[in-house]
């Protein structure tokens, strides 16, 4: 039995190492890559978390539009809006309007 050369050696290092270290930056890459496993993992996850707030805006949506249907067919939705936002009332109506007394104090 004879001993391997050092060349036979190292060309069976070689050849033993290279595929291992390219299997490993493999390996790597499709877990830690750009496109790997976990950023997979990340955007499904904000892929939820966007489908989530898209579903509460357009509830929230539907609501806004609820209301201005509401508007348009009774004036009394309008009537009310008017005396609360712009302190307006029908003819004949008594408005109350209940002042803080910091902001009295301002004025």
């Amino acid at each position: 039995m004879t001993l391997p050369s050092a060349s036979n050696w190292a060309q069976r290092l070689l050849l033993t190492i290279v595929p291992a270290i390219t299997l490993l930056a493999l390996a790597c890459f499709i877990i830690w890559g750009n496109k790997g496993l976990v950023r997979q993992m990340e955007l499904k996850t904000d892929l939820a978390e966007a489908n989530t707030e898209l579903a509460d805006i357009q509830r929230s949506n539907q609501r806004m539009l609820r209301k201005l249907k509401a508007m348009e067919t009774d004036s009394r939705i309008m009537e009310r809006i008017a005396g609360e936002e712009l302190n307006m009332g029908v003819e004949g109506a008594r408005i109350i309007r209940f002042v803080d007394e910091d902001e009295g104090n301002a004025l």
